[in-house]
C-alpha cells in the first residue's frame, strides 16, 4: 500500500468516527458541558490574545493559525448543542444585522 493509500484510509476512518452525534457523545461523556464551555472561554481567550499580537506585530502566522484552530474545534463543539434549524436563525437575523449596519456605513 503505498503512503497516499495509506493517509486515504486514515482519512476514511476519521471521516467515520467524526460524526456529529458520535462526536458530541464522546465529548459529553469525556468532558462535563461546564468542561467545554470553560475550555471554549480559554480557546477563545488565547485566541482573542493572539490577534492582539499579532496587531502589534508581535505574533507570527502561524502561531495564530494555531489559535485560530483551537478555537474553532471548540466553536464547532459547542455548535453541536444546538440545533441546525435553531443556528440558521440565529445566523439569518445576524446577517440582516450586518446588511443593515453596512447599509448605513455606505
Amino acid at each position: 500500500m503505498t503512503e497516499s493509500q495509506e493517509d486515504k484510509s486514515e482519512a476514511e476512518r476519521w471521516d467515520a468516527t467524526l460524526t456529529e452525534s458520535n462526536l458530541r457523545m464522546r465529548a459529553d461523556m469525556a468532558w462535563s458541558v461546564d468542561s467545554q464551555l470553560n475550555k471554549a472561554a480559554e480557546e477563545f481567550s488565547e485566541f482573542s490574545a493572539a490577534i492582539n499580537r499579532a496587531l502589534n506585530e508581535q505574533q507570527e502566522r502561524d502561531e495564530l493559525l494555531q489559535e485560530l484552530v483551537d478555537a474553532r474545534l471548540m466553536l464547532w463543539q459547542l455548535e453541536l448543542r444546538f440545533t441546525d434549524e435553531e443556528l440558521a436563525e440565529e445566523l439569518e437575523t445576524a446577517l440582516e444585522d450586518l446588511e443593515h449596519r453596512l447599509e448605513l456605513f455606505s
